[in-house]
């Protein structure tokens, strides 16, 4: 979870929902098929 904390300040700016989405995309990769 450390990583997920770490991932979600540099996404700080963004709001859980995109920040979810962002963060889906970029470890399910087949996700945006």
């Amino acid at each position: 979870m450390i990583r997920y904390v770490v991932v979600l300040r540099r996404r700080a700016d963004l709001t859980r929902e995109q920040f979810l989405h962002v963060w889906l995309t970029e470890h399910l990769p087949m996700a945006r098929a």
